[in-house]
This record gives C-alpha cells, sequence and structure tokens, in this order.
C-alpha cells in the first residue's frame, strides 16, 4: 500500500495533511511517518511501549523498545517460571515473546495482523471475554468481527506457542504422563 493511500490521500493529491510527521532513519536513507510524540520516540513515549513493525519501507522493520528487555510483567527466559495452578498463561511469557509477537506483524504486514483494541489485546482474559460475549461485533475501526480479528493477533500465536512448550515440559510434574496444559488461558496439571 502507498504511503499515500495509507494516510487517507485523495488520488492526484500533492501534498496531504495528516497527523503523521517525518521520521528520518539513518539506517534505511528514509524517511517514516508516524504519530507525533511531541519530541520523544515511540519507546520514550510510555514504558509500556515494548516494540513496533513498521512496513512502510522496503525492508520492513521491527523496533525492539529498550522496556522490552527489561519488562517486570514478562519472565526472563521461557521456562524460568514453574507453572502452578489457575496461573494465567499472561503470567509465564517470556521478555522475547516482544520480540516473537513483532515477527508476525514482519512477516504477515501490519494490516494483515492486527493488535485489536491496544492494550487489550495482550490480555487472554481479555479476548475470551470478547469471543464469549461478542464474537460477532465488529470493533471500531475494522472490517471484521472480533472472533477473525483475534486468529489474525500476534498475540494468539504467542500464547499457543508458549502454553505448548509449556506442555511438552515435564521438569514441573511428578510422572511422566503429567503435563501442564494452558488449553482454558490458566493452567491446570492433566494426565496423558
Amino acid at each position: 500500500m502507498s504511503i499515500a493511500r495509507r494516510f487517507g490521500a485523495q488520488q492526484g493529491a500533492l501534498w496531504i495533511k495528516t497527523a503523521y510527521v517525518p521520521y528520518w532513519s539513518d539506517d534505511l536513507k528514509e524517511y517514516v511517518f508516524d504519530e507525533n510524540y511531541g519530541g520523544k520516540t515511540y519507546c520514550t513515549v510510555s514504558n509500556q511501549n515494548l516494540g513496533v513493525t513498521q512496513d512502510q519501507t522496503k525492508p520492513s522493520t521491527i523496533t525492539l523498545c529498550p522496556s522490552a528487555f527489561t519488562n517486570p510483567q514478562a519472565t526472563a527466559n521461557l521456562g524460568s517460571k514453574a507453572p502452578k495452578v489457575r496461573m494465567s498463561i499472561d503470567k509465564v511469557l517470556p521478555q522475547s515473546g516482544t520480540f516473537y509477537h513483532e515477527l508476525f506483524h514482519l512477516v504477515w504486514g501490519s494490516e494483515d495482523s492486527p493488535d485489536v483494541e491496544l492494550p487489550k489485546c495482550y490480555s487472554w482474559k481479555t479476548t475470551q471475554l470478547w469471543l464469549e460475549d461478542s464474537p460477532n461485533i465488529k470493533p471500531g475501526g475494522y472490517d471484521e468481527d472480533y472472533q477473525h480479528l483475534i486468529r489474525r493477533n500476534p498475540e494468539s500465536y504467542l500464547w499457543f506457542s508458549v502454553g505448548y512448550w509449556l506442555f511438552l515440559q515435564t521438569q514441573w510434574s511428578d510422572s511422566s504422563n503429567q503435563r501442564w496444559s494452558f488449553d482454558t488461558g490458566v493452567a491446570r496439571l492433566i494426565s496423558i
């Protein structure tokens, strides 16, 4: 998609007035258009911002913010926190999950991998409520309903991947036929 189309320009328009401002990328030797962060950057405007993928340029790029490496809500490494009964999948996500999430945006493109209603899309519990209460509702600004958007949300793939990896591990159970399952979004010990 062209930059002009992305920002709502009419065909043939020479100048486009938008809320976006140009940022020079020294690595790519071109401009990237983004929100005005008031003299700050995407990474410094909020500690909540962990990473971002932009696909305006070729090649597309991922920026990992310093806060992604010190995020206190994530574990330092995959498997560094032992599952406990009723522990939410959100509590065992590793800091590297930010990079994994952004890889989906990089490969699929940002438009085809939506982060639905930021920051709520990063909560397993919230996405489950959307599926239970309003799966056919189209949130504002989207052409698809929640059940379709969630299928393309990179965080859904992160939850699945981490949950599956934890299921394959045996070090946290007393028996080799017991595994931790996060199929409901919270940990439970099951027999296989």
